[in-house]
């Protein structure tokens, strides 16, 4: 049997390297008796690297580095052979190991090869194991491992928990069987590890590409060198004719080409090598086995709801992320360290927990690490536990509308059969704050940490990661990893990734280095936090705008926080200074710009933008007419707003604000006087919810010019319509509602029934339910009886859809008692409401088996109903039927 040639892509990406740090002295009386000797010191036997000499050229002092995995008496028994004593530790370090941005670099080389004769299979995540089985497994003829490189000749893997494990040459090539017929080392100074194996590298029948010894080597340059020397390898060139292709295409390349570089620097191009020996080798037109290979990928595990992605590059937080994800895997069998379950990121907003959140779930996600499936849930609208479980059930494949009765009952009943025993699963739940805070009620805390408990003792391989500003609670699951501000090396990346002039950027970095530089002092006065460094950072797009008058002005505004030299650095310090960068920003926006970030605290769902959605909702009738221009000129410049692109187009999205920043909004809105334009905005979502309520029916108006045959499909599209608009402007409407609830009894009852239609629509019986009670709850204290009762009408009908009957029949009780005070009062206004609420007490009466009382319920109904009918039999016909079979129904 006959197939493509294989080409095995090996990534490995370590997060962190932890080390060993050790001292030892050279052996020998003479500078060169030390420098002979140091030729043979043991780092082959103990897999020592990074050596120093600090007393050079004396070399009386050896300063070298071991892997955490080496054995601490292994190494004291080899360097004690050789010196004649053993080493002293010095101390363990933990340093960030840089990014490969491998992500990008395989899809663009994907993508280069597409129509190549080819079979791609990509490992991320290499451990030496893993490839060791890899390559006996699929037997590829091309092999491709995409690292770093030290110049001791050690190539970075991962140790399988986001740690470095360096790999020397001679470790290394006894793993290559079979041999392939082309090998290409794309790490920094991989000659080194060629160096290193000797003759045992010296392959006469297969290619090896490598990088210049003594050089790093840039990615982009090993992605456009590899999409050249693969695609002319594959078309049946030598290795040879393909490597000089390769080599004299770079060298063109408008970015990376010979020019780039200046005359003393080695162009990218003169960094690759070939074996001379591999130069003839070819790949055959097919290769003959005995099966295909064995597509040895970790299967992607399902990915449910996933958390929007921010568009920035993630920078820094390597550390941190090591941490998490240790903590957060399973331990291997036999190792007795008892297993949190829960790993939390607590601490104030705009840290950053979200954002390292969703990294580490890719990072895990795409090494398969959780078979069982990554879900992410965004919990930062859930108040309630309700919700919650609502949000779960979603998530793991319930839909809304069969979400009845028990909610933890059927969350414990889907679990085991969405996570299957054995499979771990990692549950993202992010921002957690409104149920775990220190300002939710302790019986929403309770129960929505049972929802948790039961999640986590049901499927017993479940890993949750949350976010929270405070930890859960949960002692016994529970790891809280603090999100501390970012280290000042992490922050000058982070606040050079957002300068826009490139003179700003090489400023930046070539003055960091001095102790009190101007990008340090602006690094420390920013609290180290990622967020304030973004607004510093667009700060810089002000013309005229220099390092030093971005230092000077967050100096002045801060010189009430710096003042005190001896406080601490705490977090109530920290959002001072943050507060400061959004001050700068708004400082500088125009007043109109102003007005309108202040007012944007009343849209926390943002603005919905694109053709269709600003057709629909005529923003300029609530922002006014350059609400567009106003937003991307100055708001989403200064990176107090961001734009979140729904599709691959970027022509539909949101801009809208971080929590943190809408929080300062809200403060500037409440400062300001903004009373006119607060009822223009209520009446702004009085007049589309009044409108989407209509159309949602999905009948047309009489007077609609719609041919008949036609008139049921339009009245389709006019449902979706809605539905699709009340969705997508969902925070923006509750808003109004919890505003009403808190300033007008009646406008928060008509504001619950133009809802009532969509919530059971969209299956959010829990959102109605929600609703409806804190409804009841302002009404009960200080609006009309006749809202009262309305709205307990409304909570009893999503009560009895949930299966809650006895809760459902007190409310109804409660508000027949109402209606019948209205009614002796006003019998023509309030007849049928009496009517209708004894129908709907008859129906939770009948659920719950009082048949009695439910016939005694549908008679009395009747009883107002008859003369009604008999009256105006077109307008009360239909209520009068549907009681008459309930009563038929229960008597019988």
């Amino acid at each position: 049997m006959s197939r493509e040639p294989v080409l095995y892509i090996g990534t490995a990406a370590p997060l962190v390297e932890m080390a060993r740090v050790w001292l030892a002295k050279t052996p020998g009386d003479s500078e060169a008796e030390r420098r002979e000797k140091s030729r043979a010191f043991p780092h082959d036997r103990i897999g020592a690297y990074d050596l120093s000499f600090p007393r050079y050229p004396d070399l009386s002092d050896l300063v070298f580095r071991t892997g955490l995995q080496v054995s601490e008496e292994r190494v004291r028994a080899e360097v004690e052979k050789w010196a004649g004593k053993p080493p002293d530790p010095i101390s363990i370090s933990l340093d960030s190991v840089p990014s490969l941005d491998h992500r990008r670099a395989l899809t663009e080389l994907r993508n280069a090869l597409q129509d190549q004769p080819v079979q791609i299979i990509s490992r991320i995540g290499l451990t030496l194991q893993q490839f060791q089985r890899d390559l006996s497994d699929i037997r590829p003829e091309l092999v491709l491992l995409d690292c770093h490189g030290t110049e001791e000749g050690f190539l970075l893997f991962e140790d399988g928990r986001a740690l470095a494990d360096f790999i020397p040459g001679e470790r290394l090539f006894p793993l290559l069987r079979p041999r392939p017929r082309v090998l290409c080392l794309a790490a920094c100074h991989s000659e080194n590890v060629l160096k290193r194996v000797g003759d045992g590298a010296d392959w006469r029948d297969s290619a090896v590409v490598y990088v210049l010894g003594e050089t790093p080597v840039e990615v982009t340059a090993c992605v456009a060198f590899q999409s050249m020397f693969y695609a002319d390898l594959l078309r049946g060139e030598t290795a040879g004719e393909a490597f000089d292709a390769a080599k004299q295409y770079l060298a063109n390349d408008p970015t990376l080409g010979d020019l780039s570089v200046a005359i003393q620097e080695i162009a990218p191009s003169a960094k690759f090598r070939i074996n001379e020996a591999g130069r003839d080798v070819r790949l055959p037109p097919t290769a003959s086995v005995e099966a295909p290979p064995k597509d040895v990928s970790p299967p992607s595990p399902r990915r449910s709801a996933m958390i929007r992605r921010t568009a920035d590059r993630f920078v820094g937080r390597r550390r941190e992320m090591a941490q998490v994800i240790d903590a957060l895997l399973p331990v291997r069998a036999g190792i007795g360290r008892g297993e949190q379950r829960i790993v939390t990121l607590t601490k104030e907003g705009g840290i950053g927990k979200t954002t390292m959140a969703t990294e580490v779930s890719d990072w895990a996600g795409e090494r398969g690490l959780f078979p069982g499936g990554v879900f992410e849930l965004s919990c930062e609208r859930f108040t309630t536990d309700q919700e919650l479980l609502t949000g779960l059930l979603t998530l793991f494949g319930v839909p809304p509308a069969d979400q009845r009765g028990d909610l933890l009952a059927l969350l414990t009943a889907v679990l085991p059969q969405v996570i299957p025993q054995g499979q771990p699963a990692l549950l993202l739940l992010d921002n957690l704050d409104d149920l775990f805070g220190q300002h939710t009620p302790r019986e929403v805390r309770d129960r929505a940490t049972a929802a948790l408990e039961t999640a986590l003792t049901v499927a017993s391989d479940l890993r949750i990661l949350a976010t929270c500003r405070w930890p859960l609670g949960l002692s016994d699951y529970e790891t809280e990893q603090e999100v501390p501000p970012m280290a000042e090396e992490e922050c000058c990346d982070v606040f050079v990734s957002h300068l826009e002039d490139p003179a700003h950027r090489f400023e930046a970095q070539e003055t960091w280095k001095q102790p009190d530089s101007v990008i340090r002092q602006i690094v420390q006065m920013s609290g180290q936090h990622p967020q304030s460094l973004q607004l510093l950072a667009r700060q810089m797009g002000r013309k005229g705008m220099t390092l030093e008058k971005l230092r000077d002005e967050a100096r002045e505004d801060l010189l009430e926080v710096l003042v005190d030299r001896l406080s601490s650095d705490d977090e109530t310090n920290r959002l001072k200074k943050v507060e400061v960068s959004y001050e700068l920003s708004y400082r500088h926006l125009s007043d109109e710009g102003k007005r309108l970030f202040e007012k944007l605290s009343r849209l926390p769902g943002g603005v919905w933008c694109g053709k269709f959605a600003e057709h629909s909702l005529d923003w300029h009738n609530l922002l006014g007419e350059g609400w567009r221009e106003t937003l991307e000129k100055e708001l989403d410049y200064f990176a107090l707003v961001h734009y979140e692109p729904d599709g691959p187009d970027g022509e539909t999205g949101v801009f809208q604000m971080l929590r943190p920043m809408l929080e300062f909004a809200w403060k500037k809105y409440e400062a300001a006087k903004h009373g006119e334009w607060e009822k223009t905005w209520i009446e702004f979502w009085r007049q589309r919810i009044g409108a989407w309520n209509e159309w949602i029916s999905g009948r047309l108006p009489d007077e609609a010019d719609v041919p008949e045959d036609q008139r049921r499909a339009a009245g389709a599209r006019q449902q979706q319509l809605a539905t699709a608009l009340f969705a997508r402007t969902e925070p923006n409407w509750l808003a109004v509602f919890e505003h009403a609830m808190k300033t007008d009894g009646p406008l928060t009852r008509w504001f619950l029934l133009e809802l009532v239609t969509f919530c059971k629509l969209s299956g959010q019986r829990i959102l109605l339910k929600a609703l409806a009670q804190q409804a009841v709850t302002v009404l009960r204290a200080f609006g009309p009886e006749e809202d009262l009762a309305s709205c307990l009408v409304t909570l009893g009908n999503v009560q009895r859809n949930l299966g809650e009957r006895e809760e459902a029949k007190g409310g109804f009780q409660e508000a027949l008692e109402i209606y019948r005070r209205l009614a002796k009062a006003h019998p023509a206004a309030f007849d049928q409401d009496v009517a209708t609420t004894l129908n709907n007490l008859g129906n939770v009466q009948g659920d719950l088996g009082e048949r009695e009382e439910a016939k005694g319920s549908y008679q009395e109904a009747l009883e107002i109903y008859a003369p009604l009918f008999n009256r105006w039999p077109q307008a009360f016909g239909q209520q009068f039927r549907v009681v008459q079979r309930n009563y038929k129904t229960i008597t019988e």
